[in-house]
C-alpha cells in the first residue's frame, strides 16, 4: 500500500510539473522610458489610462501622490497567455521626459474557470519566468498601452 502511494505522488508531480513560486526579491521587473512630456502630463495621462483600463480605478489604486508623481495599485491581466493570469502591484513614477513602471510580487496562475479562484500556481520560480511573463504579458499588455497613452498629441476639440 505505502509503495502505491508513493508511486501516485511520484506520477502527480512528474504529470503535473510541480512549479514553486520564487522568493519575493526575483518577482520584480521594471521598464524606463524616455517619454516627450513632463512628469505632470505623464502622471496626468497614466491616471487616465488608469482610470479607464481599471473602470473603477478607486478599488485598484492604493497610492495616487501627485506631488511625487507616482501611483501604486494592484493589477490582473487574465488570460495573458497560455491561460496564464498575472497578478502584480504596479507603481509607476514619472518624471520630466521619462517614466518608471515597475511590477512587483509578480505572481502567475490558471484560474479555475467554475469559481474563479486560482487553480494551478505556475510561478515565476526564476528570472527567466520573469523575463517570460515581462516580454509576453505585461509589456504588450500594460507598458506599451500606457506608454502609448503619455505619449499622444493632444488633439483640440
Amino acid at each position: 500500500m505505502k509503495n502505491i502511494f508513493i508511486t501516485y505522488i511520484f506520477i502527480y508531480f512528474v504529470l503535473i510539473g510541480c512549479k514553486s513560486l520564487g522568493p519575493k526579491e526575483i518577482r520584480h521587473a521594471e521598464i524606463i522610458e524616455n517619454t516627450g512630456v513632463s512628469a505632470s502630463t505623464a502622471y496626468s495621462r497614466a491616471n487616465v489610462f488608469l482610470a479607464k483600463v481599471y473602470g473603477d480605478s478607486n478599488s485598484a489604486i492604493k497610492v495616487n501622490d501627485d506631488k511625487n508623481k507616482r501611483i501604486v495599485g494592484k493589477m490582473r491581466i487574465l488570460n495573458c497567455f497560455s491561460n496564464i493570469t498575472v497578478e502584480s502591484d504596479l507603481d509607476f513614477q514619472a518624471k520630466d521626459k521619462r517614466v518608471r513602471i515597475a511590477f512587483e510580487d509578480i505572481q502567475a496562475f490558471t484560474v479555475n474557470m467554475q469559481t474563479g479562484q486560482k487553480a494551478y500556481e505556475w510561478g515565476p520560480s526564476d528570472s527567466k519566468d520573469v523575463e517570460e511573463i515581462k516580454e509576453k504579458c505585461l509589456i504588450p499588455n500594460v507598458v506599451k498601452p500606457l506608454l502609448s497613452s503619455i505619449n499622444k498629441k493632444e488633439k483640440s476639440w
